[in-house]
């Protein structure tokens, strides 16, 4: 949003002092008037919460003393330096800075610098932030949400006070005019280095009456091009109205904080009333802040919170579905050597034989679960590289249909239809192999012995499409939008052995080749599978 700001030329009435004077005592920031003996010649409330030292200890004392020990020489050089060539910057570009409050304790902190002449002396305007937090934000992950809301409690009571001091100072105004001429320039200039952001009156029309801030200078606008204009014609049409509503209750007396997006960016809007000698509003002051790198920090950190959230979920039902998958082979395969070693000792090789048997099919299942977790670990992090080789399509779907008759279970049937217009196609055959090998292997699973398993497949335009259908227990309706979710079982799978991680790496080896993958369902009635792919000649 383009800033709220208003002409240093303006006259803001007799009060301009006052009100300026109130801004100056209500920003969060500490603001410190040094002059050519780099002596402290004013400081704001803010400067006292930040250091720690009264007001009354710091006026006259050198600048140093809110300066750590260690840095008392470099600062030195870098004061003298200013002096000879004043010009309005940040403080320590590219530097770590540090402050020193009344107790001793460092921290970091980040300096705006300007500058000024009143008479045949120097002045320099330092805003000092302290950026403690920022370095602390991954430390308070967990109390970010609480300090944000008491952050927001304590400017609103800020604002309050102000306000307060604020008409106390209207009143008193007849015995500041003497020091107007020489305060007025000071604090423009205050008001004009207000960080990333503006400081802005505006009347009930919603013109502006004043305004400035450092957001001007970021988006090349002056403070005189906008004295008259309308506040709503700097908002963009989809959050004019709302905004304008936002603000009616600041003129009856409540201060508000708004949040506003404009474009790419975020504002926060922090308006309290200004009352005149009569108790009436009939103007209201807006702290505009720029707090687009503080909600990406915010989005960022809740991101990363929803990842490591997500991740926990994933390994707890990794440990959970691995504990199981893997516990029950391992207990067939365990009695079953047992048994097959008693039958072959007493010389039944029909029943040795059979005992045996069910140790290698325990076994492929175990293999099948551990190529599921292969194959995931392998797309999650972008090890599969297609493949693509010539394919003669009738061979390779006619053997994929008689290796699956081979796990199939007692009487079911396997039927295929082949519609192929070209005999060979160029794709990568070992990713679509593990597809149709997913999808028989469900079907085989989920169907009834002596049920009839169906296998369509046509190639047309240069895209292959292949159906598997069964007629088996099918998928519950409330499941069917989390079937491609990793370790998602069906409510109604039962003790039928699985992993939950089949279908969502059938998706992503879907999705590897350019294809989609989609299904049709009926409980007790059976599911179709549909997948197509993209292929070459």
């Amino acid at each position: 949003m383009e800033p709220f700001l208003v002409s240093r030329t303006v006259i803001l009435e007799d009060q301009n002092i006052d009100f300026l004077e109130a801004v100056f005592e209500s920003i969060g920031e500490a603001m410190i008037l040094v002059d050519d003996a780099f002596e402290i010649a004013y400081a704001n409330k803010a400067t006292e919460k930040i250091f720690g030292h009264p007001r009354n200890e710091l006026l006259g004392q050198k600048l140093s003393i809110l300066i750590p020990k260690e840095f008392h020489k470099r600062h030195k050089e870098h004061q003298k330096s200013y002096m000879e060539n004043p010009v309005r910057r940040p403080m320590g570009r590219g530097m770590e800075l540090y402050g020193k409050r009344k107790d001793g304790e460092s921290f970091p902190i980040e300096v705006s610098l300007n500058h000024f002449r009143n008479g045949s002396r120097k002045y320099v305007v330092a805003l000092v932030t302290d950026v403690t937090e920022r370095h602390e934000i991954q430390q308070k992950l967990k109390h970010y949400a609480k300090n944000l809301e008491q952050m927001v409690d304590e400017k609103t009571s800020d604002l309050k006070e102000a306000i307060t001091e604020l008409e106390q100072e209207v009143r008193e105004r007849e015995e500041a005019e003497r020091a107007l001429a020489e305060s007025q320039e000071l604090y423009r200039i205050i008001a004009r280095n207000f960080p990333k952001g503006t400081i802005s009156v505006i009347d009930k029309d919603f013109k502006y009456v004043f305004i400035e801030g450092q957001e001007l200078f970021r988006l090349g606008v002056t403070s005189e091009s906008l004295l008259g204009t309308n506040f709503s014609s700097r908002l963009q049409p989809s959050i004019r109205e709302s905004t304008l509503e936002a603000l009616k209750p600041v003129f009856k007396g409540e201060p508000k904080r708004i949040e506003i997006k404009h474009k790419n960016s975020y504002y926060l809007l922090l308006s309290v009333p200004l009352k005149n000698k009569k108790g009436e509003v009939n103007r209201i002051m807006i702290v505009e802040q720029n707090i687009t790198e503080q909600k990406k920090a915010e989005d960022d950190v809740k991101n990363a919170l929803k990842k490591e959230i997500e991740l926990g979920e994933m390994k707890s039902r990794f440990v959970s579905m691995a504990s199981h998958e893997f516990r029950t082979p391992l207990s067939t395969i365990l009695s079953s050597v047992f048994l097959a070693e008693k039958y072959a000792d007493k010389g039944d090789s029909e029943k040795s034989s059979e005992h045996l048997k069910k140790i290698r099919q325990t076994v492929k299942i175990l293999t099948e679960i551990l190529n599921d977790f292969l194959s995931l670990g392998q797309l999650e992090e972008g090890k599969i590289n297609l493949d693509p080789v010539p394919v003669s399509l009738k061979e390779f779907f006619d053997e994929i249909v008689e290796e699956m008759k081979g796990i199939s279970r007692k009487g079911q049937r396997i039927e295929s239809k082949l519609n192929l217009a070209d005999p060979e196609v160029v794709v990568d055959q070992l990713i679509l192999r593990n597809i149709l090998q997913n999808l028989f292997s469900n079907s085989i699973k989920y169907s009834p012995e002596g049920s009839t398993i169906f296998f369509r497949v046509e190639l047309k335009n240069g895209s292959l499409k292949m159906e598997v259908e069964d007629q088996g227990m099918g998928i519950p309706e409330e499941d069917k939008k989390h079937i491609f979710t990793r370790f998602f079982r069906a409510k109604n799978a039962g003790n039928i052995q699985g992993t939950g991680l089949g279908l969502n790496i059938v998706h992503k080896y879907a999705q590897l080749l350019g294809g989609d993958i989609s299904f049709k369902s009926s409980e007790k009635k059976g599911t179709v599978f549909q997948i197509q792919v993209p292929v070459n000649r």
